[in-house]
């Protein structure tokens, strides 16, 4: 009976493995057994939790804003985001204004 690595040794290789090896000689069969290293997704889910006044604002905020620009539904996640990027323009002490008026 055949040894994994001795059917592996014989296995047809793939022609990813074809290409490496005319271009960088033989490829082991242990390094077809390699695992492959995933990425991290690129965007990191956040939820929050807005209350009835936050919500309301929100749907105010998206009404104006879609019968300002007509052409496109712009949806409430759209301006969250618009709203989190004029967050990064605005001084500090501003934010801190606003924050303390939440409060």
């Amino acid at each position: 009976m055949a040894t994994l690595k001795d059917r592996l040794a014989s296995a047809k290789p793939t022609k990813l493995e074809q290409r490496a090896k005319s271009e960088e000689g033989e490829v082991k069969a242990e390094e077809r057994l390699g695992f492959v290293a995933h990425e991290k997704p690129s965007k990191v889910l956040k939820n929050f939790r807005l209350d009835a006044h936050d919500l309301e604002n929100l749907k105010t905020i998206a009404t104006r804003v879609n019968e300002a620009y007509p052409y496109k539904n712009i949806s409430e996640n759209s301006i969250v985001r618009a709203l989190l990027l004029e967050g990064t323009r605005i001084k500090t002490d501003k934010l801190i204004k606003y924050i303390k008026e939440l409060v």
